[in-house]
């Protein structure tokens, strides 16, 4: 997925208003939905010097700072770390654009009891086509059709097949850990 279909699909994570009304939800849970899957369009391009396409594709034209799924938040503007573009965060794990292509979690304080390299979390998917397809998807799937606590049994059952089919878009069983913690596995 592009970052133009991307963008698309956005709206699309929103509950409808009849749906906010007949759950019973306060109506300004729309305006609030709203700003949080609506980028900011800037008013200058963002000059972005050796950005990878994607990277610039996302963020020359818009502020994704607003945008907030599956416990992911974008930044305002991409930045050049050692790792390659840091792009998104989640909690402390900084998300990376590496120059492989591949998209993977860093984490933002160095654990220092662990001889090595203690940064690194994990691969989160093959590219950042597939990371923004599994977003969509995993996001839109679990706000519509199956909203619920992990600890549900019921939930955990209409849950699995979400998890298995992001592992699927982002690349494949290498990137399941992932996918797995995101929806609370």
């Amino acid at each position: 997925m592009n970052a133009q279909k991307f963008f698309s699909y956005l709206p699309f994570l929103r509950l409808p208003m009849e749906a906010i009304i007949q759950e019973g939800i306060e109506p300004d849970f729309y305006l609030e939905q709203r700003i949080h899957s609506t980028p900011k369009s800037r008013t200058a391009p963002l000059a972005l010097d050796d950005a990878p396409r994607e990277i610039l594709e996302l963020f020359q034209a818009r502020d994704l700072s607003p945008l907030s799924m599956l416990w992911t938040l974008f930044l305002p503007i991409p930045r050049k770390v050692l790792e390659g573009w840091h792009f998104a965060s989640m909690s402390d794990a900084r998300i990376v654009l590496v120059p492989s292509g591949r998209i993977e979690a860093y984490n933002n304080y160095p654990i220092k009891a662990i001889h090595g390299d203690s940064e690194y979390l994990g691969a989160i998917a093959e590219s950042m086509a597939a990371y923004l397809e599994a977003m969509i998807f995993g996001a839109m799937i679990g706000k519509h059709f199956a909203a619920g606590f992990p600890d549900d049994p019921q939930f955990r059952i209409r849950l699995e097949p979400i998890v298995q089919f992001c592992t699927t878009i982002a690349g494949g069983k290498e990137y399941e850990d992932f996918w797995a913690s995101v929806f609370g596995f």
